[in-house]
Parts: structure tokens; C-alpha cells; sequence
């Protein structure tokens, strides 16, 4: 099954790596660099479900979940972030989030893949099972010790 995902990410890197992830899955995947985009794509759309990093250009995550809560909207957020502070995790749950991930280099703290159950209760696999999880930058250019 198709779904659309509305991916919000301000690197292209990393917005390239999970774009092709979820497209080989066969998604369809809408994505922007920043919160003012997102706000503006979900006035004219219904994602299935929202990929969204925290630290973003201009409006950052989390406004952009709360004006999204605000206006009663039902969409399944995964934030993806490398800032996984203890009240970055709480405001985002509070906000309806339905998963947090800190995206940073330590093999045993990065998951395999994600998984979000959308309004009607269907399993949506955004990220390939197994799939390792890229490093975001700056780490992109160290060299490869193993641990990924």
C-alpha cells in the first residue's frame, strides 16, 4: 500500500537518504527544508504520516507541531533529531508525537527502523527493516571506525 509521507528535513544529505528509503518502499514522499514549508504543504495536503526534524531554518519542529495540534489535525509525527534532549522528547511526546529518534554516532543507540500506526490503524514501515540508519553531518566526513 502507497502512502504519503511529508518529510521534513533541512539537510539534502539526509533528506536523499531516507527519501530513497521510503520511495523504495514504494511511498510516495513530499519533501521540504523547513518549518514554513511543511506548514504550507499540510494547508493544502493529508500526509499519511510526517517525518520531522527538530532543528530546522525559520519555524522549528516543534511550533510546527503544536500550530499542527492546534488545528486539531491527525497526522502520525516521527521527530528525527541529533538534539534528543530530555525536554525536546517531552515537549514532542506532549505534542503527539508518536516517536522520537536522536539520530547520533553510537551504534547502540540508533534503531533499524520506524514504525507508525496512521488514524486507521495501518502499519506504516517508514524506514526498511535492517536498513542502518545514516550518520548526519558533521560525521558524514569522519572516517569509518566500525561502529557504523
Amino acid at each position: 500500500m502507497t502512502h504519503e509521507i511529508l518529510l521534513v528535513e533541512d539537510s539534502t544529505a539526509q533528506s536523499a537518504v531516507y527519501r530513497s528509503y521510503l520511495e523504495a518502499d514504494g511511498h510516495h514522499v513530499h519533501a521540504v527544508g523547513s518549518g514554513e514549508a511543511a506548514l504550507d504543504y499540510l494547508q493544502r495536503r493529508q500526509p499519511a504520516a510526517m517525518l520531522l526534524d527538530l532543528q530546522l531554518p525559520g519555524i522549528q519542529g516543534l511550533e510546527v507541531m503544536s500550530r499542527v495540534k492546534e488545528q486539531g489535525r491527525a497526522i502520525p509525527v516521527v521527530v528525527i533529531s541529533d538534539h534528543g534532549s530530555t525536554d525536546n522528547v517531552i515537549e514532542a511526546m506532549r505534542l503527539g508525537a508518536v516517536d522520537f529518534v536522536t539520530v547520533f554516532p553510537a551504534a547502540e543507540s540508533r534503531p533499524t527502523y520506524w514504525t507508525v500506526r496512521s488514524p486507521d490503524r495501518h502499519s506504516i514501515e517508514l524506514l526498511q527493516k535492517g536498513a542502518p540508519l545514516p550518520p548526519k553531518e558533521p560525521w558524514t566526513s569522519m572516517p569509518n571506525t566500525g561502529r557504523w
